[in-house]
């Protein structure tokens, strides 16, 4: 892999003096600071130029999209102001000092990542291979990293601080950075900043009365689509897949939409005895695709397994729709 150029990226314009300092919430103070990771898989589309086969031409176009995403991500930073800033005490200082921007280029074709995206081959693709770490207190609390492929793909990788927002913060951040890249003079009045004081819903000031006593009950559908992951059009299509980096933390699964919207991937860590009876589970087995070799470019309904330590294991799942588990 080829760094082409590592940078500083500022808003476009300077965030005004009274939003100087966004406060945290209690939650956000309590997480921990690791980073909220996030990739997005575009396949090639044609070249704006006639000859194809022209690597000058090929290498235009790289240097075109590239210029028009850092204009359109400076533009979004003035609205997502505080993914700018730095973590100071119990709040965030707001002072425009920029997200970290890497921009590489790899031999390797697109194709090769997705048939078999192993843990050693999507995490370079991450900004500095930050998945899940922390991104300390003086860090970007945003990094970002473009990743252009032999074959004219691209791989955006996205890492958050948590401390600032959560993973709907960053669909909506790469959606409206997406509007922007596409059509500026339409989308920039429309975009919406999400980032608000949870504590100050979720746990207000005050007295707070006895918890009623909780009522569970079975329903047909346990699965809830939250988020519009693949609407994160740049100008060149629709990404072909949406996912994040193996959690290394023990029992945890994470649930992602498919591309079709008519299945789930779980990405489940487990240690490595319940992971071997998982893999076993007849019932499971009904509804879910395991197998490596079903992973293919359309459907996307693979798994990814990637040992993580001794005693640990991820597995990614692909479920079938309209099942009852």
């Amino acid at each position: 892999m080829e760094s082409i150029s590592r940078e500083t990226l500022r808003p476009f314009s300077p965030t005004p003096p009274h939003l100087r300092v966004h406060p945290l919430s209690m939650i956000d103070n309590i997480l921990p600071p690791n980073c909220v990771p996030l990739i997005y898989f575009y396949p090639n589309q044609p070249l704006e130029y006639d000859d194809t086969n022209n690597n000058d031409a090929s290498s235009q176009v790289c240097d075109d999209k590239i210029l028009m995403l850092k204009k359109s991500l400076s533009k979004v930073l003035s609205i997502y102001y505080p993914l700018a800033g730095r973590l100071k005490d119990k709040s965030i200082e707001c002072n425009d000092q920029g997200v970290s921007l890497l921009v590489t280029r790899t031999n390797s074709n697109l194709s090769k990542i997705l048939q078999n995206p192993i843990e050693t081959l999507l995490n370079p693709l991450f900004p500095d291979e930050l998945p899940w770490k922390d991104m300390g207190s003086s860090a970007s609390l945003l990094a970002i990293q473009i990743n252009f492929f032999a074959c004219g793909g691209i791989a955006i990788g996205l890492c958050m601080s948590h401390k600032v927002g959560d993973i709907s913060t960053l669909f909506n951040f790469v959606n409206d950075w997406a509007a922007l890249n596409r059509n500026s003079s339409e989308e920039e009045g429309k975009l919406i900043f999400p980032l608000v004081d949870a504590g100050a819903s979720i746990l207000p000031q005050g007295e707070l009365p006895v918890l009623p006593q909780f009522k569970f009950e079975k329903q047909n559908n346990t699965v809830s689509r939250r988020y519009s992951m693949y609407e994160a059009d740049f100008g060149w299509g629709k990404p072909i897949w949406v996912t994040t980096s193996d959690c290394p933390m023990k029992n945890t699964i994470v649930f992602m939409d498919t591309r079709d919207g008519n299945g789930i991937e779980a990405l489940v860590n487990l240690e490595e005895k319940d992971m071997a009876l998982l893999e076993r589970d007849v019932e499971l087995l009904q509804y879910a695709s395991l197998s490596p070799s079903r992973w293919n470019l359309r459907q996307l309904d693979g798994l990814r397994k990637t040992a993580q330590s001794v005693a640990a294991e991820t597995l990614k799942i692909f479920f079938s729709p309209d099942h009852e588990f």
